[in-house]
């Protein structure tokens, strides 16, 4: 391997005599690599960032010893090649810990840090997701777990992560975390108590909607109660009109039974005036004698006469009665057929009311339900705002 040249092999750390191994390819986690929208966070990689010592391939296991003497709080060394870009890594312990092993020293004094540096797994962007460089960082295996992290900047080496920046990062973004979940958190709860607050309203909706519901229950019961009354009495009038009808009808025929009399009567005041006239003729004939017949017969014609003039009158009051009875008889049927058709209409009014009364009492019972639906929402809402509180108050805490 020549001196700036990294071909992604690297010495195994674990191995002693120094041998070239393949190496796994190194994990580079960029701003935007994995397509994933993140929520933007304060907390950003570059400010975590701490100064690293960089080497280049060649430099000597010396060099590497001379940084780490001169700070002695360093703990690692990125090895880099000419353009910046990060090759491997010098991690204090396993640099001190390779150089103690017998004849370390007189064996790696001069050689080049390639011969010691760990291959890198893994780069970081500065621009990088906080949380993603984490969770990559823990997936490592234990041999590389506490390995630093390089970070570059357009494509150039700006620093190193330790464990302990990772750690301190990530705890950084919990208490963000803890601190979003609580706006989240206040925000429910100021969501429950406004929903806590509508159902409210809605309750006190069904209350009045309740209610009214039960006036208008009354209502439709105390119209239901005068359409049914009203119904008896035109029922009733509907009887007693069938009943008049029947009455003036039977009155109708006996004014006709008194018309046939007069009638009679007339006919037979018609023979009496001829049966006088005749006497009164024979009368004349007797002469002297027959005076007294005359007297009678005279009698007989005025009783006639006068009895032709009472059938006359009788006949046309009879007449009279009869047109008289005969226009009620058309009255009362008009009447009746009115009165049976405003009866339909009481009972289509009646069975509508029957309608409403039941469409009341389910209103009612909707109404209710609501109420009651309502109340235990409410009920529900101010729990869950309760907690959204007790929670809020727990992350207030831990914050």
């Amino acid at each position: 391997m020549t001196a700036g040249v990294m071909d992604n092999r690297s010495v195994n750390s674990a191995d002693g005599g120094g041998e070239l191994t393949a190496a796994p390819a190194d994990m580079t986690i960029r701003e935007k690599g994995d397509g994933a929208e993140r929520t933007p966070s304060a907390v950003r990689i570059r400010d975590y960032i701490r100064p690293a010592a960089a080497l280049p391939p060649s430099a000597s296991c010396r060099d590497a010893l001379a940084v780490f003497r001169r700070d002695g709080e360093r703990e690692c060394i990125v090895v880099c090649t000419a353009e910046g870009e990060p090759l491997g890594l010098v991690m204090r312990n396993g640099f001190f810990t390779r150089l103690g092993q017998r004849f370390g020293a007189e064996l790696f004094d001069d050689k080049p840090i390639e011969r010691l540096m760990k291959a890198v797994l893994l780069t970081a962007d500065a621009d990088s997701p906080p949380q993603t460089v984490i969770d990559a960082a823990l997936r490592r295996e234990d041999g590389a777990f506490y390995d630093c992290v390089p970070v570059t900047e357009n494509g150039r080496l700006a620093g190193v992560l330790s464990v302990s920046d990772l750690l301190r990062m990530s705890r950084d973004l919990q208490e963000e975390a803890i601190r979003s979940q609580a706006a989240i958190a206040l925000q429910a709860a100021n969501g429950m108590e406004q929903i806590s607050a509508s159902v409210g309203r809605v309750l006190e909706s069904a209350r009045l909607g309740d209610e009214r519901s039960a006036a208008m229950l009354e209502l439709a019961r105390q119209g239901k109660d005068k359409l049914k009354r009203l119904a008896d009495m035109h029922r009733l009038m509907a009887e007693q009109a069938v009943q008049q009808e029947s009455r003036i009808s039977a009155l109708r025929e006996e004014a006709l039974a008194i018309g046939n009399v007069s009638a009679l009567i007339r006919e037979l005041t018609e023979h009496s005036q001829l049966l006088a006239l005749n006497a009164s003729i024979e009368a004349a004939r007797a002469g002297e004698h027959g005076k007294g017949f005359a007297v009678v017969a005279e009698e007989m014609m005025n009783l006639a006469n006068r009895t032709k003039r009472y059938a006359d009158e009788i006949a046309k009051l009879t007449g009279g009665i009869s047109a008289a009875v005969r226009d009620h008889v058309g009255f009362l049927q008009s009447e009746r057929a009115e009165t049976e058709g405003s009866g339909k209409l009481v009972r289509e009014a009646e069975a509508l009311f029957g309608q409403l009364f039941q469409s009341a009492e389910t209103n009612r019972a909707s109404t209710g339900e609501i109420g009651r639906l309502a109340e235990s929402s409410r009920s529900a809402a101010e729990r869950a705002g309760e907690g959204m509180r007790r929670l809020l108050a727990n992350w207030s805490g831990k914050a």
